[in-house]
């Protein structure tokens, strides 16, 4: 199914749910991706219209991905990777993004863990400094109601990091490619991952009480299958990427 069909189907529930939020855990590219298709994938996306998006090892691993983000028109976020340039470092994108909804404010936060790029060489390694995640998870409910971590970390590392900071209500996990179909719900931390390859797309709708705290979830898991259209714009950029291979 992959962004062709989670486009037509993001259409459909943005209908239904006119207070969302649209959320990446990162991994958009396979590794050491050819321009061509990093171009497809990130002209897919800019039409997706996401809040934010993590930035996952297999992106860095595109050579001109540091070089081009300022050219891309998503969302990355990223609050505990630097990029270092002799003893320049900065980051690569703000460390926080806050989105404000009817009577909530939202903070959203994303971090990566140093272990995930572990098999990866001294070249794509070099320049990133991952900082720990003790300085960005610490007193994160100050000035807000309800606090996103985007994790590309894998499902372990996400429950501990649910375990040891506290006020974080939902964390969206993403590089293990752990098929969650329930949240893992961790003291007040409710974790959720949907799988590999663009397979699915996961779904969580929270309800809040008077004081704007969760009081409900519901939670689905929906496989892009066949029985969800193809979006035409989509589709045609697809389409001429294959006719670009193939020419080529």
């Amino acid at each position: 199914g992959g962004l062709v069909r989670r486009a037509a189907y993001l259409k459909q529930q943005r209908i239904k749910h006119e207070n969302n939020l649209l959320l990446d855990s990162g991994d958009l590219l396979p590794p050491y991706v050819s321009s061509q298709l990093a171009d497809a994938v990130f002209n897919t996306y800019e039409l997706l219209n996401y809040d934010a998006v993590g930035i996952g090892d297999q992106d860095i691993s595109y050579t001109d991905f540091v070089k081009n983000m300022d050219t891309f028109k998503i969302p990355f976020l990223s609050s505990n990777m630097n990029y270092c340039e002799g003893d320049a470092c900065r980051f690569l994108t703000p460390h926080e993004k806050i989105i404000e909804k009817p009577n909530l404010k939202i903070k959203i936060l994303s971090t990566i863990h140093p272990d995930v790029f572990v098999l990866y060489p001294e070249k794509i390694t070099e320049k990133l400094k991952i900082l720990d995640v003790e300085g960005t998870l610490t007193d994160i409910r100050k000035d807000c109601d309800l606090v996103i971590l985007i994790s590309h970390s894998g499902a372990e590392i996400d429950k501990t990091i649910a375990e040891k900071y506290k006020g974080i209500d939902v964390i969206v996990g993403g590089h293990s490619q752990t098929l969650l179909e329930e949240p893992l719900k961790i003291g007040d931390t409710l974790i959720v991952q949907a799988g590999e390859n663009a397979q699915n797309i996961g779904k969580l709708v929270l309800k809040f009480d008077e004081n704007k705290k969760i009081i409900l979830h519901s939670y689905e898991i929906t496989p892009l299958t066949k029985t969800i259209p193809d979006d035409p714009q989509v589709r045609t950029l697809v389409d001429d990427y294959k006719k670009k291979i193939i020419k080529k």
